[in-house]
């Protein structure tokens, strides 16, 4: 037996070496097929329905909570990014779903899974069909996130189950567009009435300096 990757070339054809009987057998093509299939994309939970569509019929849903614009800025939160895609390449065989929300953003999926309020960013991992998720304990780093899936697939770290046992409502927002953002600086302007006589006698421009 044979597999072609592709059908547009034979240079990449794969001759099976394994046993005859049929478990062994689609053993072997999961396997080359998880090998060619893309990297995940990573998506930000902007509504209920992107956490659905990602995550529902999937064995485990990766969800990471970074920091907000204000403290971490665009080149600060690509950097979280690419290291979710580097693991998302890393995993691909998985075939999970990852996804990623800015602290404060879906307040109340940090609250199921509780986390929230300071550690950013962190990272969880949600079985959908057990409805339990455990946290990443060490750094969010790919050696960090790393020694996390494997504590998982041995077993060797502690799970919780989620708030009410089902994903929470979340809020629908407008999706990160890839800029930085700074902190806004409001002047109130009061409006003063018509026929009421401003009295600036007691302004000393002297005094005025000291304040600045």
């Amino acid at each position: 037996m044979k597999l072609f990757p592709s059908v547009n070339s034979r240079d990449d054809v794969v001759e099976y070496e394994g046993g005859r009987t049929s478990v062994e057998i689609v053993t072997w093509l999961k396997e080359k097929l998880a090998e060619n299939v893309p990297p995940p994309e990573i998506f930000e939970i902007v509504d209920h329905a992107s956490l659905n569509a990602h995550c529902e019929d999937r064995q485990l849903c990766i969800v990471a909570v970074l920091p907000h614009i204000l403290d971490c800025q665009s080149e600060c939160r690509n950097n979280y990014l690419q290291i979710m895609k580097d693991m998302g390449e890393k995993y691909k065989r998985n075939i999970w779903g990852w996804l990623w929300a800015e602290a404060g953003a879906q307040p109340a999926l940090e609250d199921s899974v509780e986390v929230g309020g300071f550690g950013y960013p962190t990272m969880v991992a949600i079985s959908p069909r057990k409805m339990m998720y455990s946290t990443l304990m060490g750094p969010f780093s790919e050696t960090g996130i790393d020694d996390f899936f494997r504590n998982i697939a041995t077993r060797r770290v502690s799970s919780a189950p989620l708030k009410g046992a089902q994903f929470p409502k979340l809020e629908t927002i407008d999706p990160w567009d890839g800029n930085d953002r700074e902190e806004g600086i409001y002047i109130l302007l009061f409006k003063v009435p018509a026929d009421e006589d401003l009295d600036l006698s007691d302004v000393v421009l002297d005094d005025l300096k000291d304040e600045l």
